[in-house]
């Protein structure tokens, strides 16, 4: 995938660890989900997820990326994750 960044003219964000895009000081809530920072070039911001299991927040990682591509800003991203409700 990075390879092909340099063919693209759309901004490319990675995100995980490492990534443009990461989560630090994660926190699991039990069944509230998780709380961790949101950390990308624009900054840092708190968010909280209500999904259960630690890929919800490797999935809000990527929401993230897609979203400050596409020009949300941090506040946007932290107000959406946590409008966010898992199905069930």
């Amino acid at each position: 995938m990075l390879a092909q960044r340099a063919r693209t003219c759309a901004r490319v964000m990675t995100f995980g660890d490492g990534g443009d895009v990461r989560a630090e000081h994660v926190r699991p809530l039990g069944s509230r989900g998780f709380a961790f920072d949101v950390v990308a070039p624009p900054g840092r911001v708190a968010v909280h997820v209500a999904g259960l299991g630690e890929s919800s927040v490797m999935n809000a990682l990527a929401a993230t990326a897609g979203s400050l591509a596409a020009g949300a800003t941090l506040s946007d991203v932290a107000s959406g994750l946590g409008r966010y409700r898992p199905i069930g």
